[in-house]
């Protein structure tokens, strides 16, 4: 199934350009899941299509259909569970030695250095915010369905 949405503001598809144009997105979705790259068509692009850079959420505030944004809150709550269960996995599978190694050796004369988390910190800390996004995503979903 073909989702196109209209007006989509710049900022909520790119990092730094084109953020105060409009964009036309198109995407394609084949058993609830998106089988394609997220593409936008801009108003003096000539049919150009641009690959979009950020990812479903920014998009949620613009999309009206209420079909369309029960689709993509049960993508973004699938996704996320997924992410959850992959740091459940390598907190749960690996070893003490690999959970306490850093990215960079911590080094005294290089203060920001001190500041570098061990993989088991990395990994709590992006269990909590994909926890946070779940709780979130589930919420928007819960009152999405209590309005209709």
């Amino acid at each position: 199934m073909e989702i196109i949405l209209e007006s989509i503001p710049g900022g909520a598809l790119f990092f730094d350009e084109y953020i105060t144009d409009l964009f036309k997105v198109r995407f394609y979705l084949e058993d609830q899941k998106i089988v394609s790259p997220i593409y936008a068509y801009g108003p003096n692009s000539e049919g150009k299509e641009f690959k979009t850079e950020l990812c479903l959420s920014s998009l949620l505030p613009y999309v009206d259909e209420v079909r369309i944004k029960r689709i993509l809150l049960e993508i973004l709550i699938s996704d996320t569970r997924l992410e959850l269960n992959s740091y459940e996995q390598e907190l749960n599978t690996a070893s003490s030695e690999e959970l306490t190694k850093i990215w960079e050796p911590r080094d005294k004369s290089k203060w920001w250095t001190l500041l570098y988390l061990t993989k088991r910190e990395v990994l709590h800390y992006s269990k909590y915010d994909a926890q946070r996004k779940l709780h979130k995503y589930e919420k928007m979903l819960s009152e999405l369905l209590d309005e209709f």
